[in-house]
Order: C-alpha cells, then structure tokens, then sequence
C-alpha cells in the first residue's frame, strides 16, 4: 500500500506537508511486472529451451540432450532463413524496451504506462511499429518529439504517421539505416515498371521502403521544389523516361519551356512537341496550352469529366523549368503577366481536360509563386527547415519532412506530398545522364526536320551510328533515311512495329499519322536548333608523313580547314 509523508512546512512551523509513495512491495511488483513483461519473449525461449532439454534428458539422457540441443542451435546459426527469423523475433522484444526507455525520457508516460507497441515490421530502412497511445495523449505528441525519440533510440530518423482510421493509432517509423544512399538508375525504372499501370503509375524513382516511387501524371499537376544540386532535374528526366513509350505511341505530348537558354531540357528536344527557351517563346507556348485546353474543354462538355488519352486528343505535359525566371525574375512585364495568367489557367483548370504541368522551382516563396497550392502532387527536395512548409504545408516538417537533414551527397532525395495523404514519403529519383538521354531521344523522341535531307546527303547515303557530342558514347541505331531526296522532303512515316526500323531497333522514328496541316494550332519555336552534321576534311594516310615539304604543306591545309570549321 502506499506510504503517506508527513513533513514540516517550509514557510510557517504549524503548517505540514503530506506526500503520497509507493511503498517498497508497491514498487517491487511494478518494476518487477515491468521487467517481465519487457523481456517476455527471451523469458520464453530459455524456459522454452529448458523444458525441451528436460524432454529429451528422459529419452536420451542428459548428454544426448545437450548434443540435440546443441545441433538446433548451430542449424538456427547456419540457416540464413532461420537466424533471421529468430533474431527479427528477438529484435521485436528490445525494439520493444528501446521505445518505452526513450517515451519516458521524452516525457511521454502517463500513470507509468507508455505509449503501446501493438505490433512491428521490419522495413528495409528500418522498422515499423504500430502504436497505440494513452489516455489524455494524442498523435500529434509523438510528431512534436520525434527529434528527441529517434536521438533515444539511436536512429537517423523517425516519422509518426496518423492512422486516419483512429486518433489514437499511428505508425512509426524508424528509420537506422540509409535506404536511398544507392544510386537509382535507369534500368532499375525498367525493373521497378513491370508492374506500373500507364501514366496513373509512372515509375520515378525509389522510396525509402524499397518499393517504387509511382507517379501519377495524367489528372495531376507536379510540383518540384529544391535548392540547387538538389536534383529537381533527375526528378524531370525520370519523368519523361517513364513517359517514352507513352510519347512513342502518340498518347502524350510533350510542351517545355526552359529558360535557361536549354541547357537543361535540350539534350530531350526530340521527345518535345514544342520547345521555347526565350521569355516569349515561352509566353506564346503557354497562351497555346490555354487555347488546346479551351478547346478540349468545349468537346468534353456533357461526354466525360475526366479525359481519356488518344491518339487524336493525347495528354499535354507542359513541362517548365525553373518557373520562378518567368514569375517573378523575368524583367518583360508584358510577357510576364502573359505567363502568370496562362499558368493559373492551367493549373486551375487543365488538370481534367489533359493538359498538366509539371514545374521545377528553386524558391518556393509565396511572392515567387503564387499559386503553388494549384499543383496536387509536390515533391520536397533538399531545402531549409523553414521552406519545407512552404512545399508541404505547415506542418511538413513536424510530420517528418526534413529536407534540411538530406546531405548534399545524395541528389535527387526529398519527400513526396499527394492531395489526400498528409503524410510525406521519402523517396529518391532516379539518375539519368546524358548518354541515357541521348539514347531516349533516339529511341522515342522524333528526328529533327533537317535529319533526312542531311542522311541522305552523307557520303554513300548510308546512315553511321552516331556518337554523343562531346560524350563519345554510342547510342542506338537511328531509323534509316528516305530513299530518294524527294521523298526526303515529305513526311517521314512510321516504320511497322516488327520492323527493322521499329521500336526494336530503337530509333528515331517520327509519328505523324494523325498530323494534318490545316488542324495545325502551334507557333513557329524559337528554340535553337542544331545544325546538320558536316563531314570532317579527309584525314592524311599514315604512310604520307614522311617529314618532306609536301607532307607539311599538306598537313597545314588538313590543320587550317579544320580549325575554320571549328570557328564556323
């Protein structure tokens, strides 16, 4: 029973204090109770084991038992399969003790009882545990000590996800171990897609529990938000590399605008359907989606809310670079206000009938642009503790956001938020270099207007395999070129799927069935455009240079011819 204290006052001598303890039995039964039940899995298997052993001490004698014994033990050992099931059943029990030690020293107990573990799942970062808290507790206690419960339990972080079914039930995760320290590349997109559903699941990258990242595109504008070297153009590229095939097929078409004069979006011209790279090329781009959006939304009247890519009505990706260069630091004000309204359209009212965006932002302030709460699906990469919220909403980061903790040395990681969820996914994109964008450009994008006149103008009319500039990487087979130069001057029509030329041969094989002129609504790029390829001046023989006059004059004219071409 308890002890009452009787004690003297501190300010008046005829005054008492009266404090309530535990007595000694009191406590030994709580903490006794406590030790038991915290270590009832290991108190299992040694009375287990105990119990075996005296089993087998009857039939086969003492030795014999210890021999048995002894071999289950060095089978669990041996056995992969085996030693981590036991040791992951074990590890539950400490995981168990790490918990209830770090919510009383976070200040989390209540009447002595901590918040209840009712079950937990290894993850490939770490562990789940499902929690269940205490009267007078709520969810969002955790999510406030989340810092102070992950330093307790010595791991690299915790995130408290509420159950949305109870108030009182949340998952934990724990995170120990880095997950998405390894690079993602391409081909994991190719492993990671089998099981994708279309432009509903686009594979992007990885989370952080080893599945993949599946983004959704059609019905969804995107937003992504990072400093620089963050990796917001992994996140672009993995994009449109899981959209190839889309774009191959004539279901999606691709709108860029970059105004970085190209630099990022360039290397995939041949995927885009229309490219601008000035403040005016992008401003007319953009009046043209509105339009196409405008238009769409007349025939869907009445048919459907929803719209279905085709062939002849396929889904517009505007993609945009770097949105705050037209927004806020673009010094046109005319073409800036132009921008402005046309994005707001967009994203106010072009996610139904087709048209997306999906945008790329260094400051994701409110003064830079505006209207950031449009986009449904936002991704979080590195940034400051105080920007997260700004992406995420207010309380990112106390759900477990914390793109200030990402280290500099893993590009394309942050946290993805979809419309719904409130809780953020830690996720990395996938790395896609410049070969693999040539080789996607090759593959699925559609050759320049100038490429077929300039094939079939090369030595012998054959088509080489082209190298990457200033790469050296070979890429693969383009389609071959017309026949005749005449028939190079028209449309370049598709090759059968079981051709030579087809998506096996993975070349540049331009779709235009459904194109007719006259239903041409789009403007003249003001991209740059690269020149045809020129033959390099005949290279001397080995034999030649000899060391006399002739050999030098010769080799100064090889020299002179190519240094002109290079300044041209």
């Amino acid at each position: 029973m308890p002890v009452l204290q009787v004690r003297p006052g501190r300010l008046r001598p005829d005054t008492f204090r009266l404090r309530m303890r535990p007595s000694v039995p009191e406590l030994v039964v709580r903490y006794g109770v406590r030790l038991v039940v915290g270590w009832r899995r290991e108190l299992g298997v040694l009375v287990g084991a105990l119990w075996l052993w005296g089993q087998l001490a009857g039939l086969v004698g003492a030795d014999g038992a210890r021999v048995l014994l002894g071999v289950a033990v060095l089978a669990v050992a041996v056995v992969g399969r085996w030693r981590r099931a036991v040791l992951g059943w074990l590890g539950v029990g400490r995981l168990r003790r790490r918990w209830a030690a770090a919510c009383r020293a976070a200040g989390l107990e209540i009447g002595g009882r901590t918040p209840r573990v009712w079950r937990v799942r290894r993850t490939a970062a770490g562990a789940v545990m499902r929690v269940r808290v205490r009267d007078g507790q709520e969810v969002a206690d955790l999510q406030r000590h989340a810092l102070r419960l992950a330093a307790a339990m010595g791991g690299r972080g915790l995130r408290v996800v509420p159950d949305l079914e109870h108030a009182g039930r949340a998952d934990v995760v724990l995170t120990t171990r880095e997950a998405l320290g390894e690079l993602v590349t391409a081909e994991d997109l190719d492993a990671d897609g089998e099981g994708a559903s279309g432009l509903d699941a686009v594979v992007v990258g990885r989370r952080e529990d080893g599945g993949p990242w599946l983004l959704r595109v059609r019905g969804s504008h995107v937003l992504v938000a990072g400093a620089s070297g963050a990796g917001k153009g992994s996140v672009l590229w993995s994009i449109l590399r899981g959209l190839g095939p889309h774009i191959h097929a004539g279901l999606v078409r691709i709108w860029a605008a970059d105004p970085k004069g190209g630099m990022e979006l360039g290397f995939g011209e041949p995927l885009f359907e229309r490219f601008a790279t000035d403040i005016g090329g992008i401003a007319d781009l953009l009046e043209d989606a509105v339009a196409a959006m405008n238009r769409r939304t007349g025939w869907l009247r009445g048919r459907s809310r929803l719209h279905k890519p085709t062939t002849k009505e396929p889904l517009i990706v505007v993609m945009v670079d770097e949105i705050a260069a037209l927004t806020a630091y673009a010094t046109d004000r005319e073409a800036k206000q132009k921008i402005s309204a046309a994005l707001s359209l967009l994203l106010s009212q072009g996610r139904a009938v087709g048209v997306v965006v999906i945008g790329a932002v260094q400051d994701p302030r409110k003064e830079v642009l505006p209207f950031r709460d449009l986009f449904q699906t936002r991704v979080a990469l590195r940034m400051g503790a105080s920007e997260v919220g700004l992406v995420l909403g207010d309380d990112a980061y106390t759900r477990g956001a914390w793109t200030d903790r990402i280290p500099m040395s893993l590009p394309g990681v942050g946290y993805v938020l979809v419309d719904g969820d409130p809780t953020p996914v830690r996720v990395r994109a996938a790395y896609v270099d410049d070969g693999e964008i040539h080789t996607m450009a090759a593959r699925w994008g559609q050759a320049p207007d100038w490429a077929p006149a300039a094939w079939s103008a090369l030595p012998g009319g054959g088509v080489p395999t082209p190298t990457l500039p200033m790469l050296g990487r070979p890429v693969r087979p383009i389609a071959p070129p017309p026949a005749s130069p005449a028939a190079a001057a028209g449309p370049v029509a598709a090759a059968p799927p079981g051709s030579v030329a087809g998506p096996a041969a993975a070349g540049w094989v331009p779709d235009v069935g459904e194109y007719r002129p006259d239903e041409d609504t789009t403007v003249p790029l003001r991209a740059w455009t690269p020149e045809p390829p020129r033959a390099l001046p005949p290279v001397p023989p080995a034999d030649f240079d000899d060391g006399g006059p002739e050999a030098e004059a010769m080799w100064d004219r090889f020299v002179n011819r190519r240094t002109d071409r290079d300044q041209g």
